[in-house]
Order: C-alpha cells, then sequence, then structure tokens
C-alpha cells in the first residue's frame, strides 16, 4: 500500500486509505476507512453502502 497526505482539524498526517465489508442477516454492507499510517488510528470511517427504503 501507498501512503497518502490527509489532513483532518488542522492536523495533517500520512494515513492508508482502505475498505472493508460485512454482511449480516443477508445483508451486505461496505465501510471506507482512513488510518493514520504510523499509529494505525482510525481517522475517518464511513459507510458506502446505500440506505435501504
Amino acid at each position: 500500500m501507498v501512503t497518502e497526505p490527509f489532513e483532518k482539524h488542522q492536523i495533517n498526517y500520512q494515513v492508508y486509505k482502505g475498505g472493508i465489508s460485512k454482511s449480516q442477516n443477508g445483508i451486505n454492507e461496505q465501510f471506507e476507512f482512513i488510518a493514520d499510517a504510523s499509529t494505525g488510528t482510525l481517522l475517518d470511517i464511513k459507510s458506502t453502502t446505500d440506505p435501504v427504503l
């Protein structure tokens, strides 16, 4: 993986971006995350799955 620059709350980080998914009761949900490359701390995570209407 390649690190990327990222800024959050006026603090600059080198980060890894990635994705994970889960399946529960036949429903799949996908997430994107941003993690600090030095510490592994999750800086951001969000669902990329469209809500079921």
